[in-house]
Order: C-alpha cells, then sequence, then structure tokens
C-alpha cells in the first residue's frame, strides 16, 4: 500500500488533520500510527478504506490506483477489497459468531457450503473452533477482542486497517494472524495499518 502526498482539512478547522503524508506498507509488514487524539491517525486510515475524501494526494494497493486526486479518480470503498476495524467492538449482539463472521461472505453472493467452511477454518486459526453457534457477546472470554478482526480479514483483503485504543485493542493480535495466516495459505500476508492514541 502506499500513500502519497496525502492532505485533508475538515471544514471549520484550519488546522490540517493530514498534511501532506507520504509512506509505504509492504506486504507482510505491519505499520502503526501513534500519536494523541485528534493527530489524523484515524483520517488518514479512513482516507484509505474510502471513508474520507483526500483534499490532495494519491492511494495505491500494489500498482492498483485506488485515489488519484489531482485527476478527480476515487475508488469506491465497497471495491477496494480492504478489511477495516473501527475503534469499538463491531460485533452484531442478536447474531452469532458465525452468523458475524460470515456476514462478508454473504456479501459477495458465496455458497452456503463455502461459507460454512471458510468459517469453520478461520475461527480454528484463532483457537476458537467450535464457537458458531454461540452468540457474538456471549463467546469465550477474551474472543470479543478477536471477533471484530475475523470479518474483515476472512475474504482475504488487500490491506487491512485496524483502528483501537488502549482499552480495546489486542497487540499481538496483528501479528499472531498475519503469521499463521500466511502459514496456513502458503503466501504472504496483507499490509496492515493499524492506529493507536497515546496519552
Amino acid at each position: 500500500m502506499r500513500l502519497e502526498h496525502l492532505s485533508k482539512t475538515d471544514p471549520g478547522n484550519p488546522t490540517p488533520a493530514v498534511d501532506d503524508l507520504s509512506m509505504d506498507v509492504f506486504d507482510g509488514e505491519i505499520i502503526t500510527l501513534l500519536g494523541p487524539s485528534g493527530c489524523g491517525k484515524s483520517t488518514t486510515l479512513r482516507m484509505v478504506a474510502g471513508l474520507e475524501i483526500p483534499d490532495s494526494g494519491s492511494i495505491y494497493f500494489g500498482e492498483k490506483p485506488v485515489v488519484i486526486s489531482e485527476e478527480g479518480f476515487r475508488l469506491p470503498p465497497d471495491k477496494r477489497e480492504l478489511g477495516m476495524v473501527f475503534q469499538s467492538y463491531a460485533i452484531w449482539p442478536h447474531m452469532t459468531v458465525e452468523e458475524n463472521v460470515a456476514f462478508p461472505l454473504k456479501s459477495k453472493k458465496m455458497q452456503k457450503a463455502e461459507i460454512s467452511d471458510r468459517v469453520e477454518k478461520i475461527l480454528d486459526l484463532v483457537g476458537l473452533p467450535g464457537m458458531q453457534k454461540r452468540r457474538g457477546r456471549c463467546s469465550a472470554v477474551g474472543s470479543n477482542n478477536v471477533l471484530p478482526w475475523l470479518a474483515p480479514s476472512l475474504p482475504n483483503p488487500e490491506p487491512c486497517c485496524l483502528m483501537s485504543h488502549s482499552a480495546t485493542s489486542t497487540p499481538s493480535y496483528a501479528s499472531r494472524y498475519g503469521s499463521r495466516s500466511s502459514s496456513s495459505r502458503g503466501d504472504s500476508t496483507s499490509p496492515f495499518c493499524s492506529s493507536r492514541t497515546t496519552r
């Protein structure tokens, strides 16, 4: 993933939230954006995900252009094949673990048998085998930290982005998931970018 000269200023605020940011995140690499609240960490990830529109700059996933501001090109969020984990737990409490994890696969119109197989494999991958039928909020201790990661990562997205703070983050999970999923698939992992608020 490559960011080139990204800038974003929020309406009514004279100070840019992100000012001429350039960076590269390579396959298998984990990058964390650290800083106090309001310094532009989440804004950067939201621009990558397509939830914010940069004022200027470009974003590429590999060689594929995602945003080229100067040309007015912007790939819609649903076309970016990107995994996104928001700051609070993104678990639907009325749905089972299986239904939570399978949600993005259903949106891709996959067959039920394939969805069930992939859900079973990824739950086993993260140490939650046999929990498909439990309610999202009634799962094992610590699993609520893991479940929000699974739905965005299950379709094998290109980059994966995490917005977290000290109360809800799982610091070791990015590394653990990346190394285990890489070995299970036999390929390199996607670039991973996270943000954490410092105090």
